[in-house]
């Protein structure tokens, strides 16, 4: 039968609360069963750990995927404005407004934007203003570890797994 490793912890606590010690030799005595559970944890605690890292793996493959296809967009994007760009200089020295044809056709359409000569011109009520107000968790933590109290923040140790 294949044990999860819940399984077998749980098999692991077990033995642990029923550990048989020799009043004699002081010895234990179920310590063949204990070897044996904890090889079957450490297998598939090694079986998990390398999945992990095959998922890890595939997500990582999966991101630079991503990044390709997203510089292939980008590059696409691109291309497709700057022969916008070369096709509306052309159809202007050609003195052409429009062209038609059977598959497509290319017009101009007016359109209005405003140009910001100099932005400190700009009266107030024309200028929006974004803040971004955010803790700054390093200052934080470099305080707390020389033994200032910051309220409303703590330092928490944590354990985090490492496969490699």
């Amino acid at each position: 039968m294949n044990k999860s490793l819940f399984g077998i912890t749980e098999e692991l606590l077990q033995i642990f609360e029923n550990i048989e010690i020799d009043e004699e030799t002081g010895e234990l005595l179920n310590l063949e069963q204990l070897e044996e559970i904890q090889g079957e944890f450490d297998d598939k605690a090694s079986n998990i750990a390398l999945y992990i890292q095959e998922l890890q793996a595939q997500a990582e493959a999966i991101k630079n995927k991503r990044d390709s296809l997203y510089d292939r967009q980008k590059s696409t994007i691109n291309k497709a404005e700057r022969l916008k760009a070369y096709l509306s200089d052309m159809m202007n020295r050609a003195g052409k407004d429009k062209v038609e044809t059977d598959d497509v056709r290319i017009s101009f359409r007016k359109s209005e934007s405003v140009d910001i000569l100099d932005e400190s011109l700009i009266p107030e009520e024309y200028i929006n203003a974004k803040l971004t107000v955010t803790p700054d968790k390093v200052s934080i933590k470099k305080a707390i570890k020389n033994g200032q109290d910051i309220a409303g923040a703590m330092l928490i140790e944590n354990q985090n797994l490492q496969i490699k």
